[in-house]
C-alpha cells in the first residue's frame, strides 16, 4: 500500500523530461518521501531499542 502511494504521488509530478518539473506536486512528493523515511527510521530505531534493552527483569517481583 505504501509503495502504491509512492508511485501515485511521484507519477503526479510530471517529471518525464520537462525542464520545469519543480511544481507544487513535486514539492508534495518530496515532503511525503522525507516524512515517510523519517517515520520509518524512527519506527526501526524504536523496535531495535525495544528488543535490545538490557535492564533488570523485574517481572517476578511482587509488591508485598
Amino acid at each position: 500500500m505504501l509503495v502504491g502511494m509512492f508511485i501515485l504521488i511521484w507519477s503526479s509530478t510530471g517529471h518525464n523530461g520537462l525542464a520545469n518539473w519543480w511544481n507544487s506536486d513535486a514539492k508534495l512528493a518530496v515532503a511525503f518521501t522525507v516524512v515517510a523515511f523519517v517515520i520509518a527510521a524512527f519506527f526501526l530505531f524504536e523496535q531495535i531499542a525495544l528488543y535490545s534493552w538490557r535492564g533488570a527483569d523485574d517481572s517476578d517481583d511482587s509488591e508485598n
